[in-house]
């Protein structure tokens, strides 16, 4: 790193040198290793930015910003694809409306015969908003003595004024997909169609919503185990003040969340999926996922390439740009195959397994091992440099990593468990915590039916409403 013309790493070297020539007291020395460790400890803060670390966009204030605005068009874009509307059928026009010819608009001689030939046609899209009031009337049987008898109402028809399925589902799919706030999903409704809902009637639709999907989760701890792939994550989410954990198991058709107040082993063992599955899982490297041992693993590539970014950044060195171009370079070379060439082609996949084992052992001849420092005590850890840690995952994880090059399914990253959870960090911001940890559960739940039906091609709304009328919308759809 570079500040005014003075490389700062080379600066700490040369002042390291020099302490080893001159006789200074212990303790000085101690002091100085201390001021060492916490200066390179910031200069790596200061260094990691959202391009290469985890760092997200919106907490990187110094991120390089791309001001286009200039340089665009105020007209489409030369590359534009003009796709217009496409015409509905005339079974599906609600309404036609027929414009005569005015005599007056001829521009032609007036007093030639003219006759209609044709009409020209143009359309409207348009929404009816309105509130549908449906009174049902059961009739009322008296006997001769004087009983009474009235006949059945609908089994969802229970009060004697009641909002009805419909109501109940746009305001669960604003709530739960698009994570509008309470008092703006009741000015929504009162400013439209004139219904006054308040909160504590949104939150027993929300209840009666979580009740009637027991039967879910279920369902999709056994689909999940099914699957060939699955994608694992977990972010820090706030309840009251305290950090908690949102966990998430995903793949391209199901998507399960999971709250609790845990992030390690009570919480993936309470999600009853990791401990019988034995297929593949991408996940971040995280260490307590390496504890399921019976799981295939693979490593979120993405991650990789973000570190792999800092240190070239850091440290300059060859070895570090060569893996990350062969990373890519792999990466690019799958995307190209379909999944019959790229298991007949072995010759090219392992000229890739042997130019990474070139780079590693280059890396590993000119990175040494670290040496404990004699003050410090055996029991701790020794202190590593940062591209000697990922040195050792790329020596001692060659398999994790690579995985997507050994089966086609498997994919470079693990964004799709990313992309599920991300809307979670979007509610926190939102609403900034969860009131208590039963709101967090029945989030995750219907949250994560919400998903799984849109990644089914189910309308989250169609969805909702069939839940809540206790008629599952898929039973057991196959991988």
């Amino acid at each position: 790193m570079t500040i005014n013309n003075i490389n700062v790493e080379e600066s700490i070297a040369n002042a390291r040198e020099l302490l080893k020539t001159e006789n200074v007291s212990p303790a000085f020395r101690a002091i100085l290793d201390v001021l060492f460790f916490i200066l390179w400890v910031l200069i790596e803060r200061v260094t990691k930015n959202s391009r290469n670390s985890h760092i997200p966009p919106s907490q990187d204030p110094n991120r390089s910003r791309d001001n286009n605005k200039e340089k665009k068009k105020a007209w489409a874009q030369t590359w534009h694809s003009w796709n217009n509307l496409t015409p509905f059928w005339e079974s599906e026009v609600d309404e036609i409306v027929e414009i005569p010819m005015n005599p007056e608009q001829l521009s032609h001689d007036k007093e030639q015969v003219r006759r209609k030939v044709w009409v020209e046609k143009r359309q409207v899209v348009d929404l009816v908003i309105k509130r549908q009031i449906t009174e049902y009337q059961a009739e009322v049987w008296k006997d001769q003595y004087g009983n009474r008898e009235v006949a059945k109402f609908p089994e969802r028809v229970k009060t004697h004024v009641q909002y009805g399925d419909v109501v109940k589902s746009q305001a669960s799919y604003m709530e739960y997909y698009q994570l509008i706030p309470y008092d703006r999903i009741g000015d929504y409704f009162k400013s439209l169609m004139g219904l006054e809902i308040s909160p504590w009637s949104l939150i027993h639709w929300w209840e009666e919503l979580y009740k009637s999907l027991d039967w879910f989760e279920e369902l999709l701890k056994q689909e999940l185990l099914k699957s060939t792939i699955l994608h694992a994550d977990e972010t820090g989410i706030n309840i009251w003040k305290k950090r908690h954990w949102m966990h998430v198991l995903s793949n391209q058709s199901r998507t399960y969340l999971h709250a609790d107040e845990k992030r390690w082993d009570k919480a993936m063992k309470a999600m009853k999926v990791l401990d019988e599955y034995t297929n593949i899982l991408v996940h971040d490297h995280w260490a307590p996922y390496y504890t399921y041992q019976q799981i295939v693993h693979a490593l979120c590539n993405a991650h990789i390439l973000r570190e792999l970014e800092w240190l070239i950044e850091l440290y300059k060195k060859n070895w570090l740009w060569e893996m990350k171009k062969l990373l890519l370079e792999m990466h690019e070379w799958k995307n190209t195959q379909t999944k019959e060439e790229f298991e007949n082609n072995h010759e090219k996949r392992e000229e890739f397994f042997l130019e990474y084992d070139e780079i590693v052992q280059r890396w590993e001849k000119e990175t040494p091992e670290a040496v404990r420092n004699p003050w410090e005590k055996k029991r701790w850890r020794i202190k590593k440099e940062k591209d000697r840690n990922i040195l050792e995952r790329f020596m001692n994880y060659k398999e994790v990593i690579l995985r997507f090059l050994m089966c086609y399914e498997c994919p470079f990253t693990n964004n799709q468990a990313e992309r599920d959870i991300r809307m979670t960090k979007v509610q926190q911001k939102i609403s900034g915590c969860f009131r208590t940890m039963d709101w967090a559960k029945r989030y995750a739940r219907i949250r994560s039916y919400i998903d799984s039906s849109r990644k089914q091609g189910y309308s989250p709304i169609y969805a909702i409403e069939k839940a809540l009328q206790g008629k599952p919308l898929f039973t057991s759809p196959s991988e």
